[in-house]
């Protein structure tokens, strides 16, 4: 360190490396701004995925359901007309 920056250190005048320190210090204040942004970003991202794909499997379920009904109507429908076959053979 130069007898000039000593001094000024003395005086309480900040010195070329206390800048630095501030102006590191407030760059790291600066990305742990904009991470915590970026996290809460993230979080609403994933809570608005999760809110979708609960919508989807609803959606899907009710599909299925639906599926489920025509597929047992048919059975009917078969069985019944498999009776009268039988009926009209008989």
């Amino acid at each position: 360190m130069s007898p000039r920056a000593a001094a000024r250190g003395r005086r309480g005048c900040p010195t070329f490396s206390d800048r630095r320190e501030r102006a590191v210090l407030g760059r790291v204040e600066d990305l742990a701004d904009e991470t915590s942004d970026a996290t809460s970003d993230i979080v609403s991202q994933v809570e608005a995925t999760r809110a979708d794909a609960q919508s989807a499997i609803e959606g899907i379920d009710g599909i299925v359901g639906i599926i489920t009904d025509l597929d047992g109507y048919q059975r009917a429908i078969s069985d019944d007309v498999e009776e009268r076959r039988n009926a009209t053979r008989g």
